[in-house]
């Protein structure tokens, strides 16, 4: 996981909306592109090749707690169980790609997943930022291990299912698929963590 400044709960908007585009990534004598659209419930990826067919598996994190899970590859259902993943669930898809796009889509109900944190930080400087080190579902809802600077209060946003409570943080706001966590580190020196158990 990346880092965090105490502006994620402004910056949090632009990124519940994401898409990333790349046209020359090499698979042997093929290149591939990709278009890869994310926003809360839902991924999109438009894949295509150019050069000699290749097959390329496409793997995509369902969010803790999520339901519902639904595949398509070119509007076509996909039957699937998804597969456990280190702090989530795994759509897996195998797409074999030739020059015409392949669509594949995957959407889903409720689950959580924390907005990337994020830190500007010029080289050389040392870095002050929170840092999620682990979030995962838990009987009734999930749990989320957090590190930061000790005596400074962090801003961390939440999306998808809207948390009611949270044990550990104080929630400053929050709507239907967003949530911002205000969580305060104990003063002293140095690092420290902390365990948030999040419930709906």
């Amino acid at each position: 996981f990346d880092e965090v400044t105490d502006d994620a709960a402004s910056s949090a908007d632009a990124r519940s909306s994401n898409c990333v585009k790349t046209s020359a990534l090499r698979v042997g004598a093929t290149r591939v592109a990709a278009t890869l659209d994310r926003s809360p419930g839902h991924a999109r990826a438009t894949l295509s090749a150019a050069g000699p067919t290749v097959t390329l598996d496409f793997v995509q994190a369902i969010p803790p707690g999520a339901r519902d899970v639904q595949v398509t590859l070119d509007a076509k259902p996909v039957t699937l169980t998804p597969e456990p993943g280190l702090h989530d669930e795994q759509a897996h898809v195998s797409v074999r790609l030739a020059t015409r796009p392949q669509h594949v889509e995957v959407s889903w109900t409720g689950g959580l997943e924390v907005a990337p944190p994020h830190e500007t930080l010029v080289p050389g400087q040392t870095s002050h930022g929170l840092r999620v080190l682990d979030f995962r579902a838990a009987r009734g809802g999930w749990t989320l291990q957090v590190e930061g600077s000790a005596g400074r209060t962090y801003a961390l946003a939440l999306l998808g299912t809207p948390v009611r409570h949270a044990d550990g943080a104080r929630i400053s706001r929050h709507d239907s698929s967003r949530t911002v966590l205000d969580v305060t580190f104990p003063e002293g020196t140095g690092r420290a963590t902390r365990t948030i158990h999040l419930t709906p």
